[in-house]
């Protein structure tokens, strides 16, 4: 019989084989390697990527502010507007360009004149790149990715009339700097009214004039920034009476939107739009 250190010997051999046999089984059978991790690319459009992104100005009932937030399928303005769910709002969907972008300034503005205010930049694009090559004419960056802008702004509008807020029979839209092209080639059913801004109309024929001048009554601004040789835009407007134009000959900040004067127009732009019986 083995005594109480042989015990002890033979427990610690035991331990030690243990620990052998157990490298030697896991030699033989590796843990399983970690799954590379991947993520997914987006299953929706540029155009649907850039509503996501959308920047949304509301007016609040009963105060003279309003209030600022991002786009959300499950966005409910009533809630936001204090109002009940049947209240629709007239709707201006501003289109920023290249380095110009629809200021906060400008969408609370028209927000407490009782607009609900949307704004779109293409930057949000997340499959195509957004094109804007700052050594080229501003007309040949228009034209340069004007099919994007174009996909964005139908996708927008789309997008738009299937919410209940919306008032259909008042859509606008306003396009800045190379996003005013994809505007001015809109159709005539889509928009009661459209707003170009540092824009003259000019370029390649993808970007060239206006569609549907006659059915769609156009604001346009320029200033010094832009141009407007041969008249610009009003030089386009085939006969519309209801549509405007306004140049001013100096040199204006990105903001040229909360100009007065400019500001002051386009709101008059817009009143006799909304009162106009057809």
């Amino acid at each position: 019989m083995l005594g109480s250190g042989g015990r002890l010997l033979l427990l610690l051999a035991a331990v030690v084989l243990a620990s052998c046999s157990g490298s030697d089984w896991e030699a033989r059978n590796p843990p399983d390697a970690i799954p590379n991790v991947t993520f997914n690319s987006p299953t929706y459009s540029d155009a649907e990527s850039v509503w996501r992104q959308a920047r949304i100005a509301v007016p609040v009932r009963g105060t003279t502010g309003s209030i600022i937030t991002t786009n959300d399928p499950y966005l409910t303005v009533y809630n936001l507007t204090g109002t009940s769910p049947g209240t629709k709002w007239p709707v201006l969907l501003a289109f920023s360009g290249c380095s110009q972008t629809i200021g906060d300034r400008f969408m609370k503005a028209m927000a407490e004149q009782g607009f609900i205010v949307l704004q779109i930049d293409g930057r949000h694009r997340v499959q195509e790149p957004f094109i804007c090559d700052a050594t080229k004419s501003l007309s040949a960056r228009a034209a340069e990715d004007m099919r994007a802008r174009q996909a964005t702004l139908s996708f927008a509008l789309s997008a738009l009339k299937a919410k209940s807020w919306v008032d259909l029979n008042n859509i606008y839209v306003l396009g800045m700097w190379e996003a005013a092209p994809a505007v001015a080639h809109l159709y005539g059913r889509d928009v009661r009214g459209r707003i170009l801004m540092e824009w003259d109309c000019s370029g390649a024929p993808s970007v060239y004039g206006l569609r549907d001048a006659e059915s769609i009554p156009t604001f346009s601004v320029t200033s010094a920034n832009v141009p407007a040789l041969g008249g610009g835009c009003a030089a386009k407007f085939g006969g519309n009476r209801l549509s405007q134009n306004l140049f001013l000959p100096s040199h204006f900040p990105q903001d040229i939107l909360v100009e007065p004067i400019v500001f002051t127009k386009l709101l008059k732009f817009l009143d006799l739009q909304l009162f106009r019986q057809n």
